[in-house]
């Protein structure tokens, strides 16, 4: 009896391992990664010109790096039958705080970096934790479609060298994706933005804690269509402002605004090509001169608090960016773009004011075999203000030489761990702070 007991104990346990074991291999690990150490050769920390923010990296990201930032991304599916199944997706990022305003200066060296809520000069803090995204998604449902709803990255759409994000409608919302509708596909989300944090919005008595001063409601319509030489994407993201009677009694900006976007993917030269053209207006303006297009936090943007009227603003970009391969050694990654912004603000001081904004970035890279390459990364920025309001600083330059060995012989094979040395010069350009050098490594999985 006893020799019974243990064999039912033992084959129980092991029917539990193998049912624990076969739960925990349909969960799907994905992530990414960056972090490495740096110097100026003027001595103190290294500093880079790119934020990853609303400044992105207009002359390149290769080198200009400094802080450390990782996001964990976990899916599983949780019930399949009859055709119709249901999974749930989680990202967990987390990042240091970074300091300096339109240079980045880093935190690197801190022995530990807890997660806080606000910027900190202790070097044991530093740190910001977030949920990028959870949410959940059903198939087979309507048509063959994804349903979804919760918070989510939103079918972003990037320039990788450069870390600027011209399509970026992410946040809470609800949506399908991938419904067939003739011969392509479309795709509809309902996305809003909020801050109940409170601010002077120069109104008299309005501000952010009255109601939530920022509240957006977004109308997300993509459609895409095969063509002959590739793919084109139609988007069009509406941004409706919803206020309080009080914010609407004080003449809160309430002005609805477009982003439209047309976009047209091809294979080119053994890699690929995307050219785009953006038009946006009113509160989904700012992502369109400079990062996260489609996101909103801008209500500001296109509001005159001093003369208590509202003012429109507009901006339009051509993006053109891609790999191209030569021969078997010689990969290409370029980006090219060029913006320009119609806004009536009268403020030498204002880092939004009417601009043209144009910037080139090289990144050719030399493979030596599947695992080691060199890369040259070039980058030129041009921010130019369209008044006579005062001088500004305008260019920036950036010429990054890196040795790296990485996970095959691709352009965006990962993991890659550089070396590399970084050269800054133009109107924007700290004398102090021109040559940096050091080490990093980026993943994706």
């Amino acid at each position: 009896m006893l020799r019974t007991r243990r064999l039912a104990t033992q084959m129980a346990t092991a029917l539990s391992l193998t049912t624990l074991t076969a739960a925990a291999s349909a969960v799907e690990f994905h992530g990414y990664a960056r972090a490495g150490i740096g110097q100026n050769v003027d001595g103190g920390q290294q500093v880079c010109y790119g934020t990853g923010g609303v400044a992105a990296h207009y002359v390149g990201r290769l080198g200009d790096e400094c802080d450390m930032y990782a996001e964990l991304s976990f899916s599983d599916e949780v019930f399949a039958q009859d055709g119709k199944s249901f999974k749930i997706f989680s990202t967990i990022a987390y990042g240091t705080y970074e300091s300096g305003g339109s240079v980045q200066f880093n935190s690197q060296g801190n022995s530990f970096q807890a997660q806080k809520d606000d910027d900190s000069d202790n070097p044991f803090g530093g740190g910001r934790l977030a949920v990028r995204e959870i949410y959940a998604t059903a198939s087979g449902i309507l048509g063959d479609s994804t349903l979804w709803i919760g918070k989510r990255f939103g079918q972003r759409k990037d320039i990788h060298i450069m870390d600027l994000f011209y399509i970026m409608n992410s946040g809470y919302g609800a949506g399908f994706d991938g419904l067939t509708v003739g011969p392509g596909k479309f795709s509809f989300q309902w996305t809003q933005s909020a801050s109940d944090e409170g601010f002077d919005s120069g109104l008299d008595g309005v501000d952010g804690t009255n109601g939530s001063w920022e509240r957006l409601n977004k109308l997300d319509f993509r459609y895409n269509l095969p063509v002959a030489t590739g793919s084109v994407d139609m988007i069009a993201i509406i941004g409706q402002p919803t206020l309080t009677d009080d914010q609407e009694d004080a003449n809160a900006f309430n002005k609805t605004g477009y982003l439209l976007t047309l976009e047209h993917s091809m294979p080119f030269m053994g890699g690929f090509n995307k050219f785009a053209v953006q038009y946006g207006t009113n509160s989904l303006t700012d992502g369109v001169i400079g990062n996260f297009g489609g996101i909103n936090h801008a209500f500001w943007f296109a509001k005159d608090f001093t003369n208590g009227t509202n003012e429109s603003a507009s901006a339009w970009r051509i993006l053109n960016h891609g790999v191209a391969k030569f021969g078997q050694k010689i990969e290409l990654g370029y980006a090219i773009t060029y913006a320009e912004s119609d806004i009536d603000i009268d403020d030498a001081n204002d880092p939004w004011r009417d601009y043209t904004r144009y910037n080139v970035v090289l990144r050719p890279t030399y493979k030596w075999d599947n695992f080691n390459k060199t890369l040259l990364e070039l980058g030129y920025d041009v921010n130019e203000p369209n008044d006579d309001l005062g001088d500004v600083d305008e260019t920036l330059t950036k010429v990054t030489l890196a040795q790296a060995v990485g996970a095959g012989p691709g352009f965006f094979a990962r993991p890659e761990l550089r070396l590399f040395v970084s050269y800054y010069d133009g109107e924007r350009a700290n004398r102090d702070a021109n040559l940096m050098f050091g080490a990093q490594m980026e993943a994706w999985w």
